[in-house]
């Protein structure tokens, strides 16, 4: 499913047919986790969708006076993408304390090229010594590099052993493959900081389609993530489209 927009969509938009297909699905997963009973199936922006894009501008966004358009990459698109409205401060996540932790390292970022390299996701990286014997491998093919000394190397599952590790979790802890998280702790619910390992169709030669992070909103199909190598960086996104979802929390947590 899409979720970006090339057009305006609302009061006065292009209303692009494909633009109001995305905006209305978004707009009802928004309304499913409100109780709120979902808009059927349209190609063109009613009078009804109209009224449901004014009233999430009033109460997610707080506009004394809805604009009644939602623009393309803007904040409207982001909240309606995590309808639990997860774009808090990092001040904000003060529980649980893994989940603290995370929240200070927003907006850490891969460095470009091989030969740069971010050092505070090498301080991911160190959390599994193993990575230091292995050949870093782009392509097909192993560079000169070690996986240990590369912020290239996939770190989203480093990251989440590193934000654990800070607050004191220690028993239990899977190694750098996210899928190894699948069997971590114990099953949960997707409770905000809960341990979320995702699968979805492999994407690019190097992917493997796993990936894991902390649950911060979203329905439980469309999990909203904070965490590590996600578009490179420490951020927020929201997944679609998945094959598996397991929540896990810490045992003695």
């Amino acid at each position: 499913m899409r979720t970006n927009i090339s057009a305006s969509v609302g009061r006065n938009g292009k209303n692009l047919p494909a633009d109001v297909d995305t905006i209305l699905h978004l707009i009802n997963v928004y309304r499913s986790k409100r109780g709120k009973e979902a808009l059927a199936p349209r190609k063109k922006c009613d009078t009804e969708m109209l009224q449901a894009i004014a009233e999430f501008q009033s109460t997610v966004l707080g506009d004394l006076v809805p604009t009644g358009v939602i623009q393309p990459n803007s904040l409207d698109v982001s909240h309606l993408k995590c309808p639990l409205g997860i774009y808090r401060t990092p001040k904000s996540y003060a529980e649980p304390a893994w989940l603290a932790v995370a929240a200070q390292e927003l907006g850490v970022r891969e460095a470009s090229g091989l030969a740069a390299n971010n050092p505070r996701i090498l301080d991911y990286l160190s959390t599994v010594p193993g990575l230091s014997k292995l050949k870093h491998v782009a392509h097909g093919k192993a560079t000169q590099h070690l996986m240990s000394d590369l912020d290239e190397t996939a770190w989203c599952a480093c990251f989440v052993k590193w934000c654990l590790t800070q607050a004191g979790i220690k028993q239990g802890l899977r190694d750098a493959r996210a899928r190894s998280w699948k069997t971590f702790g114990s099953q949960s619910t997707p409770k905000v900081g809960a341990i979320t390992v995702i699968y979805r169709t492999p994407f690019g030669d190097s992917s493997t389609g796993w990936h894991v992070g902390f649950y911060v909103g979203g329905p439980p199909d469309a999990p909203a993530l904070l965490g590590g190598n996600q578009n490179n960086m420490v951020c927020f996104s929201q997944y679609y489209d998945l094959k598996e979802i397991h929540y896990r929390w810490p045992q003695h947590a």
